[in-house]
């Protein structure tokens, strides 16, 4: 006896680009790939207007009193007076002149904020 392929298997619908061997796709399937595709894409919204200049420099003013830390040392003062300011999307780095010297500090986002709402860290 023979037996004849089963052409109805699928419910009678054919994937014309579809060729032995190639996975089928369905419509639903490929929807949700791009909608995840385009998600990813999306920029994530900013959690605050501070950061609306993110991995820009901007100039502002130290007028209070503004610490970091080397490494889990004791916290050290930023000299009051101008600096420059990049702020990323994993910390905020200071950069300052006091006469021929200059420095600059890493501090965590979270201080930033701390800085700039008590008033210690003007922006220009």
């Amino acid at each position: 006896m023979t037996t004849k392929p089963d052409d109805d298997c699928c419910g009678g619908e054919e994937d014309p680009g579809a060729s032995l061997g190639d996975p089928v796709v369905s419509d639903a399937m490929r929807g949700e790939a791009q909608a995840a595709a385009a998600s990813s894409m999306e920029p994530e919204p900013r959690a605050s207007t501070i950061e609306k200049d993110v991995m820009a420099k901007r100039n502002c003013e130290i007028v209070g009193t503004v610490t970091y830390r080397e490494g889990d040392g004791v916290a050290m003062e930023v000299p009051q007076g101008p600096c420059q300011i990049e702020v990323t999307d994993l910390d905020a780095t200071l950069s300052w002149s006091e006469g021929e010297s200059h420095g600059s500090a890493a501090i965590s986002l979270q201080d930033y904020r701390r800085f700039v709402s008590e008033g210690a860290l003007k922006m220009d």
